[in-house]
């Protein structure tokens, strides 16, 4: 792996660690609770599962 792209990794591990970072223009961004929110959400399907019919608000684009 190149010395950039870890020194991107390092950076972005950094960032979710902190749970927030100052963007460009001098914003500070926010990241824990939106990150709390997507792994609480996250599922784990099985290859060996079968998927059921996705309820209205699991669809993509639903929200």
């Amino acid at each position: 792996m190149s010395t950039r792209l870890r020194a991107i990794a390092r950076d972005t591990l950094g960032i979710l660690d902190a749970g927030w970072y100052v963007n460009d223009r001098g914003g500070t961004v926010h990241l824990a609770e939106p990150v709390r929110a997507a792994v609480a959400g996250t599922r784990l399907h099985r290859p060996d599962e079968a998927l059921g019919a996705l309820r209205a608000g699991d669809r993509p684009g639903s929200r």
